[in-house]
């Protein structure tokens, strides 16, 4: 190919003609390329698109700047443009797979048609988590790039390769995955989710009094019944019977040693056994 005249950023910004389906259909099949040799570009963005100037007002596009590029097996680093990174690599940072490209490729149509203003509002983001909501809510309600949400899924086993937006798209021209291997996809969903459904809280259970007492029933109008009795005997009565005082320096100390006092066995007695009761 010819020396480039640019990038895809600055013929856009150069109000440059509409290629939005031409650097669609040939950035799928530079990714479909990779996928097949396994093969991480990890950086695709429009300043990474390179082009040259056809006949017609035309132009050929082609991915460049392999500098963050790798295998899968070896793709574990956090690498790329945090505008166009997929989530596994920017909150997850979990396997990477070529569907992290299929994500960044996504994000760079937005930019390119601009959707919902992206182009401006992609200087003004002030956190990842701001990016990819706003990718996200695009997927999900922009009618102009819904045809290609499958791109936009969060969980990259269920993201569309570019093989199968390749299919869906441009009946398979391009391809260099033999289609007999693609997968079919699955129907574009009308919400992408953005997090985990919050757990539906358990529903209370609701118990029918019994009309007559369980033992766990009677055990407790036993105990408050002990507490009733027990508060008719004088407070003081109750410390001085159950609490053995102490001299200063006793317990834990080693001074001193703790006052022993006798009271009536009979009082200890009545205080420490709950009165019978019987059942209603």
């Amino acid at each position: 190919m010819e020396l480039n005249a640019g990038t895809l950023e600055s013929l856009i910004e150069s109000g440059g003609p509409l290629v939005a389906e031409s650097v669609f259909h040939q950035m799928l099949q530079a990714l479909d390329c990779l996928a097949m040799n396994d093969i991480i570009h990890r950086d695709v963005k429009p300043e990474n698109i390179l082009y040259v100037s056809l006949p017609d007002n035309q132009c050929q596009f082609q991915l460049g700047d392999f500098g963050l590029c790798n295998r899968a097996i070896n793709a574990f680093t956090y690498a790329g443009t945090p505008i166009y990174m997929a989530p596994e690599i920017l909150f997850q940072k979990g396997e990477q797979t070529h569907k992290v490209d299929v994500w960044s490729l996504f994000v760079t149509m937005l930019w390119t048609l601009d959707i919902g203003g992206f182009r401006q509002r992609s200087q003004n983001f002030k956190s990842p988590s701001e990016v990819h909501e706003s990718v996200l809510f695009a997927a999900s309600n922009e009618a102009a790039i819904s045809k290609i949400r499958e791109m936009a899924i969060v969980k990259p086993e269920e993201r569309a390769s570019a093989a199968q937006m390749l299919v869906k798209c441009f009946n398979g021209v391009g391809l260099s995955t033999p289609q007999n291997q693609i997968p079919a996809l699955v129907a574009s969903p009308t919400t992408i989710v953005t997090k985990d459904a919050a757990p539906t809280p358990p529903t209370p259970r609701t118990r029918t009094a019994s009309k007559r007492p369980s033992g766990l029933q009677k055990n407790a109008v036993a105990a408050a019944q002990y507490r009733v009795d027990k508060a008719r005997i004088p407070a003081q009565l109750l410390l001085d019977a159950f609490i053995q005082p102490r001299i200063p320096g006793a317990f834990p100390s080693d001074k001193g040693t703790a006052v022993k006092r006798k009271w009536p066995q009979k009082l200890i007695t009545d205080c420490a056994t709950p009165k019978k009761m019987t059942d209603q």
